[in-house]
This record gives C-alpha cells, structure tokens and sequence, in this order.
C-alpha cells in the first residue's frame, strides 16, 4: 500500500472500538485492508497523493478521508454513510470513507456479495445494490475504480503542480 499523507489530519479514535460500533450502525464487515489504512496513515484533508486511475473519469481527485468514528462526528463515515442511506443515494450495503469537491464526488466500499471490498466513486450519482451484483452496473456518474481498497491506495497519484503546491504548504510528501 503507498503512502499518504494529509494536510490536515484528523485526531484518531480508539478504531477498533470506533470499528464495531460503525458495524453495528451499518450492519456489514469492513473491510480488513481499510482498517490497515487508517491505523498506518489515519484520515484527513488534503490528501497527497489524490487522483484515482479512471480512464473513464480523468476528473477524479480525494479531497478528504472520512473520521473513523461514531456517528456524531461531522465527517464522520457512520454520519455521512447512514445520511446517504437514507436520503436513498446509496443502498445499506455501501459504506462511503471519502469525498471531494464539496460532497458531490462521493467514495464508497461494497460491503457484501461478490465485490465486497471493491471501491467506487459517485460523481452526484445514485447507486443502490442487492449484494448479489458481479459487476458495478452501468450508471452514468458510477465508476469502479477497484476490487480492493489496496488497489485503491496504489492507484492514486499526483500531478506534478499540485504536488509542488501541496509541498508548498505542508512540506515534502516524502519527508
């Protein structure tokens, strides 16, 4: 898994203690290598690198990864995931853990059936799956950019000048 880093990084949780309590609120296992994520590199704003590989969608950027924590916190994935359950954007099976340009660019993890751990991106789109799905269906503004969070994170780079700018502002991303 590459590293990341984040301008801006959010204060940890007990995540263990955090995972179970968001389990129990969405119903569904998250995934193994999400967790690792967080415990390695923690969530934040600002996140270096930021473009997932999308041949479909050259636009995609992470502009924040969600707080892993219970569902009070403003950001949080319990609160922005169970919002877009029941505004009926997204279906119970999905958990969001990022976002960008303001909210309309929503990231999700499949948590059950044959693309459990796949990720995908949600450009202002609805998606709503029965579990059973061995593809991501065709909806305009729906991308699957992975079949695991692993994948994910190693897709993701930078553009050179938004590279030197977040260097810029927060310091070498290798330092």
């Amino acid at each position: 898994m590459q590293a990341t880093k984040f301008g801006y990084r959010n204060n940890e949780n007990n995540i263990q203690g955090a995972k179970n309590i968001i389990e129990s609120l969405i119903s569904a296992n998250i995934p193994d290598l999400y967790i690792k994520f967080i415990e390695e590199f923690g969530t934040g704003q600002d996140i270096m690198p930021n473009k997932p590989n999308c041949p479909e969608k050259k636009d995609l950027r992470i502009d924040k990864i969600f707080v892993f924590s219970d569902v009070e916190a403003t950001t949080s994935v319990a609160k922005m995931t169970k919002t877009l359950q029941v505004d009926g954007m997204i279906s119970p099976n999905i958990m969001l853990f990022a976002e960008a340009y303001g909210g309309h660019l929503q990231y999700g993890l499949i948590l059950e059936g044959p693309l459990y751990g796949s990720v995908v991106a949600m450009d202002s789109a609805r998606l709503i799956l029965d579990g059973t799905e061995t593809e991501i269906p065709n909806v305009k503004g729906v991308y699957h950019l992975a079949r695991t969070f692993d994948e994910f994170i190693d897709s993701l780079y930078s553009d050179p000048q938004e590279l030197e700018e977040w260097e810029e502002d927060f310091g070498p991303l290798n330092g």
